[in-house]
């Protein structure tokens, strides 16, 4: 078994374990038909997330909710701009960073205000 197989193994269980509950979250895209993915999906409410300066070498940090997810639970890429209800409360998709696999992403999210 190679180190990509054991990757994909620890994950699946991560997200068997950590998961949103079955009907927890509906991904709205911005073309296409909302759907809810098949494993759910990993929801983090405060994640820390750093930005580097190249340039100047600095970091700033915040924290923004992300929702990690698996890449073929998705028929079309997620894009910035696409909607994700989770537990009821309304989010866009603000960025997306794909784990180096290729099988997972972790969208960054910002919420939206209650109409």
């Amino acid at each position: 078994m190679g180190w990509k197989d054991i990757a994909r193994r620890v994950d699946r269980a991560g997200v068997r374990k950590f998961r949103e509950d079955a009907g927890a979250v509906l991904y709205r895209p911005q073309e296409g038909t909302p759907f809810e993915p098949a494993s759910g999906g990993v929801f983090t409410a405060a994640h820390e997330v750093v930005t580097l300066n190249e340039t100047e070498g600095t970091e700033v940090s915040s924290t923004a909710p992300v929702l990690g997810i698996h890449l073929p639970d998705f028929a079309i890429p997620p894009k910035r701009g696409d909607g994700v209800d989770i537990n009821g409360e309304a989010y866009a998709v603000d960025d997306i960073k794909p784990d180096s696999e290729g099988q997972g992403a972790m969208l960054v999210l910002k919420k939206l205000p209650k109409d």
